[in-house]
């Protein structure tokens, strides 16, 4: 791996995975098929064949699965699963990504990939229609996040929620905290003052 000989470094962790999957090093063994199959697949993705990526998100997802189920290790699991809920949402397959931010979003100490994680929940549960629910997620981002991205987007999302369902005190509230900062997009800036004006 070191010497980036991926290809050879993965027969090894394919047999290690396959003749020792009791054995510590197992789970780290399938990360790293994961990972590889992962990267693939984001590679076919980016020159625009998504059907040649499909095989390899499954193989990632299956990977990371192993992992989740059998490391030892938390921020393992963590990442396993986070990458896990990432291969689903590449596949189209919102049931099982949710199954997986389901596990990952309740650990709330030590957990990196919490937020992303909310907000996917969060975005999967407004397409869905479900604007309650969504509303709660986008709002506990907003009061909570330590990504300055993630909270200007969640602050955005959860003003524009509140103005759909005729709260425009709450919704002027969280539009000026958007624009106030500076990881607010241009388009997200002026859908804030139209917001505001709107709700005003």
């Amino acid at each position: 791996r070191e010497q980036r000989m991926l290809r050879q470094a993965a027969t090894y962790w394919e047999e290690v995975v396959n003749r020792y999957p009791a054995r510590e090093g197992a789970p780290s063994a399938a990360y790293r098929l994961g990972a590889i199959a992962f990267n693939n697949a984001q590679n076919e993705i980016a020159a625009g064949n998504k059907a040649a990526a499909k095989p390899g998100l499954e193989a990632a997802a299956g990977h990371f699965a192993f992992c989740e189920a059998r490391t030892k290790a938390p921020e393992a699991k963590l990442a396993a699963l986070h990458n896990k809920s990432r291969c689903y949402e590449l596949l189209g397959d919102p049931k099982k990504q949710i199954e997986a931010l389901n596990i990952l979003i309740p650990v709330t100490e030590n957990n990196p990939y919490r937020d992303s994680a909310l907000l996917s929940l969060a975005n999967i549960q407004l397409t869905k229609d479900q604007k309650e629910q969504s509303l709660k997620s986008f709002l506990e981002l907003a009061q909570q996040s330590q990504d300055p991205a993630i909270l200007a987007d969640a602050s955005l999302r959860a003003a524009v929620l509140y103005a759909e369902i005729g709260k425009p005190d709450e919704a002027i509230e969280l539009f000026k905290k958007a624009l106030s900062l500076p990881e607010t997009t241009e388009v997200s800036r002026g859908i804030a003052l139209v917001g505001i004006i709107q709700a005003l």
